[in-house]
């Protein structure tokens, strides 16, 4: 089910499926979000729990059980159950089944929480742990931008600033998996990264150490599209490899993928969320239209 967002700067719209955000439009009927393509990434904005990345051959361990589990977990193939509708406020959540818990073994409820405010959209994830025990889990998002965001304009016009006071650092990856090592993000100069189809012909940029916010501008357009992540420790930065795709996906994660041949222990991966029974964890970050 599709369900609509709108106030008088925005009109947004969310699937059930995945709770995966669906259109970010002005009143003008602009669309700033990617619509799809089976050719190059069928997706929009997926929502990323319990895991962010790939896991080392599909699986992990927990306990001394092996588990298999999809790139970016499974909450982006289903179907999210209505908690809360307002006209400019949307909560959709999903709780573990039979089958999530053959891929993932905790009791638990993931809600995602969309709200209008002005010419920003505010998404919160919460997620509760309904288990008797800790339970570990990353959350992310995955949101498409449709680039070149005017018309007459080209990608390579673009550029993704970031805050003065950071120094991004690319976390090394081999084979879509991560070393332990990182470095100065040799793409970013004086605090912009100037967008080339070939940055992704190795898949995403990770990044640490990335400020709180950057903003996807051009010199030559009047339109910015500013994503905020006050809480997330790593970014993605993505489009399809070697293609020339008109997108570009800012990605806010809490954890990071699997180490490259390593097949991670979940109870010893450090940068996943360990959340205590009974107990909640929530992170938000927001799209902001700047005109």
């Amino acid at each position: 089910m599709i369900y609509q967002l709108k106030n008088e700067d925005l009109e947004v719209s969310v699937n059930s499926l995945g709770a995966e955000l669906w259109s970010i439009k002005d009143l003008n009927g602009k669309e700033y979000l990617w619509q799809g393509d089976e050719n190059t990434w069928k997706n929009r904005a997926t929502n990323l729990f319990p895991f962010c990345g790939r896991m080392t051959n599909g699986i992990y361990t927990y306990q001394g059980q092996e588990y298999e589990m999809m790139i970016h977990g499974f909450a982006k193939e289903t179907e999210f159950s209505l908690l809360n509708r307002e006209d400019t406020k949307l909560v959709l959540m999903m709780e573990d089944s039979t089958s999530t818990y053959e891929k993932y073994p905790f009791h638990f409820r993931f809600s995602v929480q969309y709200e209008l405010v002005g010419k920003i959209l505010k998404q919160t994830y919460l997620v509760e742990n309904k288990d008797h025990k800790t339970m570990y889990f990353a959350v992310g998002g995955h949101p498409g931008f449709q680039v070149p965001i005017e018309q007459g304009l080209t990608f390579e016009d673009y550029e993704i600033a970031f805050e003065k006071k950071s120094i991004p650092q690319i976390l090394l990856s081999t084979d879509y998996f991560m070393t332990e090592e990182h470095i100065d993000c040799p793409a970013i100069e004086d605090g912009k990264m100037s967008l080339r189809h070939d940055l992704f012909d190795h898949d995403a940029i990770i990044l640490t150490k990335m400020g709180k916010e950057v903003i996807i501008q051009s010199a030559k357009g009047q339109t910015k599209i500013r994503v905020a992540f006050p809480d997330m420790a790593f970014l993605a930065i993505w489009q399809r490899p070697q293609s020339q795709a008109a997108f570009v996906c800012i990605e806010p994660w809490s954890s990071l993928p699997a180490r490259q041949s390593v097949i991670e222990d979940l109870e010893k991966k450090s940068d996943l969320k360990a959340l205590a029974a009974g107990q909640s964890y929530s992170n938000h970050w927001e799209i902001e239209i700047v005109k």
